[in-house]
């Protein structure tokens, strides 16, 4: 099945993801949908800061042979369990004890219960791309999209239901693929031990930078909402969240290429061998630009469909928004280049410096000229951060050659 079977997982979590958008949109209203959101943004900073960090790393060493994936998985699980039950626990505690939490509070006391099952169904999937079982990665995400739909059936069909029934049916699903995922890999069972924190500090060596590069442009996305939310008034954010929602699926489709390409690309670059990094550059490149068309045909309808009339007129928006997708579905296939190298800090030095300066010039230019300005402002930058990442595989790559690594 191969890198197919990751495509196909990403593709399921990816309408997963897309189905609890539109569902938290048109059953809830837009006080629901932003409570639904905020849940979601919190879980996606916290859970792709710890798969920079610790699984992307697990997933590098074993490509190179210098970990045993069963062994330092089952040390991995059970470290990752731990600090999910750390984390999990302070954002429950903000649920229920925050009195600036709102409405917003019982649902994060439900994303805080679920949090430890939610980071294992990730590691148990990076897992099983270590292992090249990608029939058990397509198996535990497939389970856990069809729990969610379930449950997502089964709560909001009520005429009563609630942002927390949206949130607990997402986590319902998330704990059923952590079930199923370990069910598949029963020598990797989650353990606790002294080996534990000595094998998270050689993972975060690496992982330290890939997890504070992915801080920086993650904090550096969130400024762009708030920037353009205080020169531009909430409507122009909400409109480019709904246009955006529209392209979410080829940006998760891109965290599917960018983990199924890391161990091939590991390997290629130990014979350096990029040819593989170059196609599947270009691929991902047509990719975004075929799904970016589609879009393009009738975007006004989609929007409509998907988001209510009132969102038709944002469609403008979506020229801009389609070339910043592709750039950045596009840099996917350069990030995995530059963490199979262990080329760390000039993944980060690439990735910060270029979201800082989205932020910056967006923000400026939602100031100056208002919301279309700031928009292309966005996709140009994106394009800029394309080109950075691309300059500094091309720099690794040709130093790695020079030195006659083998």
């Amino acid at each position: 099945m191969g890198p197919a079977a990751a495509i196909v997982d990403q593709g399921l979590s990816a309408g997963t993801a897309l189905l609890v958008s539109l569902v938290a949109a048109r059953s809830l209203g837009p006080d629901g949908f932003g409570v639904v959101s905020l849940v979601l943004a919190v879980w996606a900073f916290s859970w792709t800061l710890l798969r920079s960090g610790i699984s992307e790393p697990l997933l590098v060493d074993v490509a190179e042979g210098l970990a045993n994936a069963p062994r330092d998985a089952s040390i991995t699980s059970g470290a990752v369990l731990l600090v999910g039950a750390l984390i999990g626990a302070a954002i429950a505690a903000v649920g229920h004890f925050g009195s600036f939490a709102g409405s917003l509070g019982p649902s994060l006391i439900v994303l805080g219960a679920a949090y430890p099952l939610l980071l294992l169904q990730d590691l148990t999937r990076v897992t099983h791309y270590a292992s090249h079982r990608m029939g058990a990665v397509f198996l535990t995400g497939a389970s856990s999209s069809v729990v969610q739909g379930l449950a997502l059936w089964a709560l909001v069909s009520k005429p009563d239901a609630t942002a927390t029934d949206v949130v607990t049916a997402w986590a319902i699903g998330g704990a059923a693929g952590a079930v199923v995922g370990q069910g598949l890999m029963r020598e990797s069972l989650p353990s606790l031990g002294r080996q534990t924190l000595p094998w998270l500090r050689h993972l975060m060596g690496t992982g330290g930078w890939f997890a504070a590069a992915w801080a920086v442009v993650s904090a550096s996305g969130q400024a762009i909402p708030l920037g353009l939310a205080v020169f531009l008034g909430s409507e122009a954010v909400g409109g480019i969240r709904a246009v955006q929602v529209l392209f979410g699926p080829l940006l998760l489709l891109g965290r599917a290429v960018e983990m199924s390409l890391l161990p091939l690309l590991v390997r290629a670059s130990a014979s350096m061998d990029v040819r593989l990094a170059q196609r599947m550059a270009l691929v991902s490149t047509m990719t975004g630009v075929l799904y970016s068309a589609v879009v393009l045909v009738d975007t006004n309808r989609l929007l409509s469909l998907a988001f209510g009339d009132g969102y038709a007129r944002f469609s403008g928006l979506v020229p801009s928004l389609a070339l910043m997708s592709t750039a950045i579905f596009a840099s996917t296939v350069l990030s995995a280049l530059l963490k199979a190298t262990r080329a760390a800090r000039e993944y980060f030095l690439a990735s910060s410096l270029t979201a800082i300066g989205r932020a910056s010039v967006t923000i400026a230019a939602a100031a100056a000229y208002g919301l279309d300005a700031a928009v292309w402002c966005m996709a140009i930058a994106s394009v800029a951060q394309l080109i950075g990442l691309l300059i500094a595989s091309k720099r690794m790559t040709g130093a790695r050659a020079r030195d006659g690594v083998q």
